[in-house]
């Protein structure tokens, strides 16, 4: 039986490697950010083995573009080099007619939605911005607890047009403060303002509450 290729195996082992000690590496180098707001989300999109100019790539509007194939491609890169010459291949062909329009409302998310340390573009609000452009509506839901931030709505409406994924948006999105970050959620799902609430000790009642 023929032995292994020693060098064939070590980006593996260096991926394994990397893996384990990720979060602290990125939270160290800043590369992650200050908030642990779906860190697991961000983790999943960051590759640690490339410098700070393309580690986070994947993050923001790009993953709501890209293909599951090309993602997972992509967290497999181990040098710059190779990062660079993939996004130039990304932007290549039929992408190639979007990119103008991607650029410009990069920018202009950049502008509008910078919170804190985060680039503007990287948030839930304007990864959706790039991708789908400005919503029909923008309003703010009522209070369901006075505990509870508020709420922000964005309406496309029926009649949207694809985004620049070539796929209509969400009738409705719903946004929230979390911490530092403005993030999106679902109703009943973890960053619901009211899930979070339920999670955490009632200053006012009984130091544990029901999930």
């Amino acid at each position: 039986m023929k032995a292994p290729n020693q060098e064939s195996t070590l980006p593996v082992a260096r991926h394994r490697r990397a893996r384990v000690l990720q979060i602290g590496v990125l939270f160290l180098s800043g590369i992650l950010g200050t908030s642990v707001v779906a860190a697991e989300d961000l983790l999943d999109l960051i590759n640690p083995l490339l410098g700070p100019k393309y580690a986070r790539w994947l993050v923001g509007p790009i993953a709501e573009l890209a293909t599951e194939k090309e993602k997972k491609a992509y967290l497999e890169l181990i040098d710059d080099d190779s990062a660079k010459a993939f996004a130039e291949s990304f932007w290549s062909g039929s992408r190639s007619g979007i990119r103008a329009a991607f650029d410009e409302r990069v920018a202009e998310a950049d502008k509008r939605f910078a919170e804190g340390t985060y680039v503007g573009s990287e948030t839930d609000r304007g990864a959706i911005y790039t991708v789908y452009g400005e919503p029909a509506e923008i309003e703010f839901e009522e209070h369901r607890d006075v505990r509870d931030p508020p709420v922000e709505l964005w309406r496309y409406g029926k009649k949207a047009e694809p985004g620049l994924n070539g796929k209509r948006p969400q009738k409705t999105y719903r946004f929230t403060k979390y911490d530092d970050v403005t993030v999106q959620f679902r109703k009943g799902g973890p960053n619901d303002p009211q899930t979070r609430r339920r999670r955490q000790p009632d200053p006012f009642g009984d130091p544990i509450r029901p999930y």
